[in-house]
Order: C-alpha cells, then structure tokens, then sequence
C-alpha cells in the first residue's frame, strides 16, 4: 500500500508565516489526531492514516504523488476559522 503524506513542506511553510492562522492550525491538528498521540514512540500527532487515505483519495484519487499546496492549505484554515465564527 503506498504512503499518502496529504501536506506539502511548502503548505506548513505558508501557515509558519501567518500567525492568524496558527490557532487555527493548531485546533484543526489536535482535533485529527488519534487519541493518546503523545504515548506512541516518537510522540507525533498524526492523525490514523486510513483517515489520511480516505482525504488523500477524496482530493486526488489514486495519485500518491498529489500533495496539499500552500494556497489549499492556506484556503482551508481560513474557512474553519470563519465557520468556528458562525458557530459561534
């Protein structure tokens, strides 16, 4: 089975460089990674990779290549930020 890694090194490099969206990044982080992320060796909240799959295949299909860009990334932060506004 192949790896799907569903985030590019230059999307997290677009959410470094704006600090409005770290709040944001970091919800959306904890609240996909598996329960007790923190007992596994090495501690990385990952969130369970059949999820990672099942989002990879939703966006892509079946390319392994495909990854999150900067501007999707950048894109989607922002609108959990303004529907966590609406729910609100």
């Amino acid at each position: 089975m192949a790896r799907f890694r569903l985030v590019s090194i230059g999307a997290v490099a677009a959410v470094v460089r704006r600090p409005e969206l770290w709040p944001v990044a970091l919800r959306v982080a904890w609240r996909t990674a598996p329960p007790e992320w923190w007992r596994a060796v090495p501690p990385r909240p990952r969130p369970p990779a059949s999820y990672v799959k099942m989002r990879h295949e939703a966006m892509w299909g079946d390319d392994p290549a495909a990854r999150l860009g900067p501007d999707e990334l950048i894109g989607y932060l922002r609108w959990c930020a303004r529907m966590r506004a609406l729910a609100r």
